[in-house]
């Protein structure tokens, strides 16, 4: 038997529609509201599903999910949405995060079947890092913290982004803007 459905929505982010994916147990209703959790990507461009290879990491685990009761809803990363992120332009977790969740837990707000108390934030490597930040600056239920970085999240960044600039061919001045735009969002 099918446990769950997955239906496109939209929600508004800053005037553009960002495209959701949630996938919500079957037995949701108006009048039987689920919990939902909502999903944040590591860093990278990564699609709704989390790809890596074969895996489709946010798909099984939205599936699994929704099977014992919760919705959850899921988005391309905002790296794979937004490529100037990644092309050398300072950026830092309310470009990566903030924002996004801002935008979806006012869209979860708006669907009848999801009960807009119990709104978790479940994150992986740099997203599980934001998770507890993103559940108190939204007043969320909860966070779910997978995988999460062993060091400082903003040194990652900075060797993340490196081997994403040296995999894409860029050259050292595209790392040296980065890093001085590191320091700063690291000095306050």
């Amino acid at each position: 038997p099918t446990f769950y459905r997955e239906e496109e929505m939209t929600a508004e982010l800053y005037g553009e529609s960002l495209d959701v994916l949630l996938t919500v147990p079957v037995s949701a209703s108006e009048s039987a509201q689920v919990p939902v959790a909502i999903l944040i990507h590591g860093l990278g461009s990564f699609d709704k599903d989390y790809t890596v290879g074969r895996s489709k990491v946010f798909r099984d685990l939205a599936q699994g999910l929704a099977s014992k009761g919760v919705a959850t809803v899921r988005f391309d990363s905002a790296a794979l949405r937004k490529t100037e992120l990644i092309q050398g332009l300072p950026y830092n977790f309310d470009d990566l995060y903030f924002q996004d969740v801002a935008a979806l837990v006012d869209a979860i707000g708006e669907e009848p079947r999801l009960n807009s108390s119990e709104i978790y934030v479940l994150g992986h490597n740099l997203g599980a890092m934001a998770a507890p930040r993103i559940a108190a600056n939204h007043n969320l239920r909860g966070a779910v913290m997978i995988a999460p970085l062993p060091a400082d999240p903003n040194e990652y960044i900075l060797v993340q982004t490196d081997k994403l600039l040296e995999d894409r061919g860029s050259d050292a001045s595209d790392y040296e803007l980065l890093k001085a735009a590191n320091e700063r969002v690291k000095d306050g």
